[in-house]
């Protein structure tokens, strides 16, 4: 085999010697590698195969560190290529000195033949990595089996050059789901020889090339794209009227993305694309943010408005251009996609992208947001200290007291449970709460925690859980419904509470009682005096305040539910039914109502699971709950402590509660077991459910 080697190597250089100096005079005279092909070349070339067709020969003569695969070449696989007419010394002119030197002039350029394709490509990054192989004309095209790159199977064809662009720009692939993916290949978008950066900001007209690249395709898009703002911008930068950097113009790919595009039409999409609009747009993405449409996208409902819903996608103007389609004479139209009632003119007016802080919105928008921002800062910083000092004298009442009984060598005192004094045969017990009042108050609590449950993930759509519990309420469609259902039922037991107080009002003969006096749910002066010694009573320089049959902080508990049911109701009617709401209220009242109705709601569920919760649940003398709202009775001995005048007035004397016979119209009998564990059941539950949404609360304020 050796010796067949040897052989044929010499037959090649004897057949190859004379003709190097031929096809040097013959470049001497100007025919290149494009010139008609001689029958010189033709024999020349056919003298090659003698090694280049044989293996083994390759094999053994191969220059060390070269791999003789990579030099086998045939006929046949040069048949139907691009160079298939072309002699193998159009290419490689030095082909008599064996072995063959291993140098750039040894092969004759791409550029003798291609001249402009390889001027772009010099120009290109590619150019400027020639001496690296996965950056020269064939990491791309190939070598002895190129195909043309029109033909499909090429390496630089549709279905090919995408591979070869990947085996080096491992962190670019497009992905499974991609528009593009078997459509166009790399080429299509960033060029095929003068390829240049994406987002190289010192080469003018890169903006304007990446439009122009995608309207090779999408034609009738990219025509209504050049005229919008972001067209025209592209095109001041293309012609250097505009800085190019940090003032960038939105190009196609800014809103639609590069590598890994899905389909217009995909959810994915719709929902990246706000994210993309802000990444410019910062303060209207901020504002968007805070409407229903904003929460509602970001938690995953693809049916809410986003940015070009509003403002369309590639006919985007100044709304001050009426062309636009949030001008005022398109906002109607524009609107009315959606909204049946944005016919009405108080409807358009609506303050799409609202900072409520300032006053530029107006005097009522910006007194809405300071009212409601004072509201709850007063709130939890006078009733949030109350608890904390409460809690306090409370623990240290208890402290004192298990000292005292241990200096008098008594066992420690055994905490009573509020909800088992029946099952211990205690009392006497007295009403506290009529029926009506009980069914009242159990409807208000699941009301509530629906209501705050299902708005919750709105609120604080910004939240990692506010998506995952959208989706277990089954979406925001389904959760919108359900939020819906319970205003409704918070509509109507608040008025059934109304036509309650009306009754009582016609019932009873003194009606100044009903309005001032111990038994009144209005704030009097001793309810300020009350409050008073309240927080002195917090550092032990005043005794316990003896309430009436409502103390000052049950008052305000009730006038806050009171507060705040007008409040989120009236707010939520406005936003639910805006037909209606729009023939007698100004468009700014729609702010307004988003405002209260979003404030209002935190404040709601932070009085109720912090301050309510404490009162009825956490305080050492109720722990784990006062079950007198569910069952409608309390002791005798907790009501005088808790409301000293109301159990004098019923008969106390000197503190010590007297027998049931005598207060024969408030005695109650002891609550049956049954009602109890109900009570248990649903109270502790409702208070696991609150703890958990308090310390989502908190999650979102602290990260």
């Amino acid at each position: 085999m050796l010796i067949r080697g040897a052989l044929l190597l010499a037959l090649a250089a004897a057949a190859l010697g004379t003709p190097v100096r031929a096809q040097r005079a013959a470049a001497a005279r100007g025919r290149g590698p494009s010139a008609a092909v001689s029958e010189m070349e033709r024999r020349e070339s056919a003298t090659c195969g003698l090694c280049h067709g044989d293996r083994e020969v390759l094999r053994h003569s191969a220059p060390r560190g070269w791999n003789p695969d990579s030099l086998y070449v045939t006929p046949q696989m040069l048949e139907g290529g691009a160079h298939a007419a072309v002699p193998c010394v159009r290419c490689h002119p030095l082909p008599g000195t064996l072995p063959h030197p291993d140098e750039p002039r040894s092969a004759v350029p791409c550029g003798t033949c291609h001249a402009q394709a390889d001027s772009l490509w010099r120009a290109g990054p590619h150019g400027g990595r020639a001496s690296r192989k996965e950056a020269s004309c064939v990491a791309c095209h190939g070598s002895h089996d190129m195909l043309r790159a029109r033909d499909l199977e090429s390496p630089a064809g549709l279905r090919q050059l995408s591979a070869r662009c990947v085996s080096c720009h491992t962190d670019r692939p497009l992905p499974e789901g991609d528009v593009h993916r078997n459509r166009v290949n790399c080429a299509s978008c960033h060029g095929a020889h003068m390829i240049q950066p994406v987002h190289d900001s010192t080469t003018h007209g890169v903006p304007l090339g990446i439009a122009e690249r995608c309207a090779a395709c999408h034609d009738s898009v990219a025509t209504l794209a050049r005229t919008d703002i972001h067209g025209i911008s592209a095109r001041e930068m293309a012609m250097g009227r505009r800085p190019l950097g940090g003032d960038s113009a939105a190009t196609c790919i800014a809103c639609h993305g590069g590598h890994g595009m899905p389909p217009a039409h995909q959810l994915e999409r719709e929902v990246r694309l706000v994210s993309r609009c802000a990444a410019c747009h910062r303060e209207e993405g901020e504002t968007y943010g805070d409407t229903y449409h904003g929460r509602a996208t970001r938690v995953g409902y693809y049916r809410a408005a986003r940015c070009d819903d509003c403002h369309s996608a590639h006919r985007i103007f100044p709304s001050s251009d009426r062309r636009s389609a949030t001008s005022q004479g398109q906002l109607a139209h524009t609107c009315g996609r959606c909204h049946e009632a944005a016919s009405r003119p108080a409807f358009v007016a609506f303050h799409a992208h609202v900072k409520p802080h300032t006053l530029a919105e107006g005097p009522a928008i910006f007194g809405a947001w300071l009212l409601m921002n004072v509201l709850l800062f007063s709130v939890f910083a006078v009733f949030g200290m109350q608890t904390v000092f409460w809690l306090r004298r409370l623990l240290q009442l208890r402290w004192e007291e298990q000292r005292r009984r241990k200096a008098l060598g008594l066992p420690p005192k055994q905490q009573r449970v509020p909800l088992d004094s029946a099952d211990r045969g205690e009392g006497p017990y007295v009403w506290r709460f009529k029926l009506v009042h009980r069914l009242i108050h159990g409807v208000s609590v699941v009301s509530f925690f629906a209501l705050i449950i299902t708005g919750l993930p709105l609120r604080f759509s910004c939240a990692a859980w506010a998506p995952q519990l959208m989706g277990l309420l089954g979406g925001a469609g389904v959760a919108g419904t359900i939020h819906r259902a319970a205003g409704g039922i918070t509509v109507l037991y608040f008025a059934a509470h109304l036509v309650h107080l009306v009754i009582i009002f016609f019932r009873t003969k003194d009606k100044k009682s009903l309005f001032w006096g111990p038994d009144s749910m209005v704030v009097q002066p001793q309810d300020l005096r009350d409050f008073a010694q309240m927080w002195k009573w917090f550092f032990n320089r005043a005794p316990y305040p003896r309430f009436a049959r409502y103390a000052y902080n049950e008052k305000f508990h009730y006038i806050g539910a009171f507060w705040g049911i007008v409040l989120l109701g009236g707010s939520g009617l406005v936003r639910w039914f805006p037909g209606v709401a729009t023939v007698v209220l100004p468009g700014w009242a729609f702010n307004v109502a988003a405002i209260f109705h979003s404030e209002e709601a935190l404040l709601a569920a932070g009085f109720m699971f912090v301050i309510h919760f404490f009162n009825v649940h956490m305080r050492p003398d109720k722990f784990p709950m006062d079950g007198a709202m569910f069952t409608g009775r309390l002791r005798l001995e907790e009501l005088a402590k808790d409301h000293a005048l109301t159990a004098e007035a019923i008969g106390s004397l000197g503190g010590h509660p007297v027998s049931r016979r005598a207060v024969p119209d408030l005695a109650a009998p002891p609550p049956p077991r049954w009602m109890t564990i109900v009570a248990a059941v649903f109270g502790l539950g409702a208070l696991a459910v609150g703890l958990v949404i308090v310390g989502m609360i908190l999650w979102v304020q602290m990260s």
